[in-house]
């Protein structure tokens, strides 16, 4: 079989990401693994004043300030992929299953407390 058969072969294979969910009253949040990197999607179920904020207070809780240099924070205000602003968080480098399962253990358990406290 000739080099370009074989490409246009593993062209044809898409692979489904697969997404792991947990839900809490405040919030859903998706997350799946991308190569080597974790990849975690907030949907908050009301308004949340200041919500990057408390997600990278979350992140920080989770990673220590220094684990914060391999992450990046998107808010999303698009109605039409959520109907209240939405957070995607790319950790680079934590995809593998320890991180996978630590992180989005603490970093859930982080997120309740910062989005459920009281603003002052």
């Amino acid at each position: 079989m000739d080099q370009g058969k074989k490409m246009l072969d593993k062209a044809d294979v898409v692979t489904p990401i697969v997404f792991k969910e947990h839900d809490n009253p405040s919030f859903h949040v998706k997350h799946f693994s991308a190569g080597d990197d974790l990849v975690i999607q907030v949907f908050p179920k009301k308004s949340f004043d200041v919500l990057g904020g408390r997600i990278a207070k979350s992140l920080v809780d989770t990673l220590g300030e220094r684990g914060m240099s391999t992450v990046t924070i998107e808010v999303i205000d698009d109605s039409s992929v959520a109907k209240h602003k939405a957070v995607f968080i790319k950790c680079l480098g934590k995809g593998t299953d320890f991180y996978k399962e630590y992180l989005t253990h603490t970093f859930l358990e982080n997120l309740t407390l910062n989005l459920e406290a009281k603003q002052v």
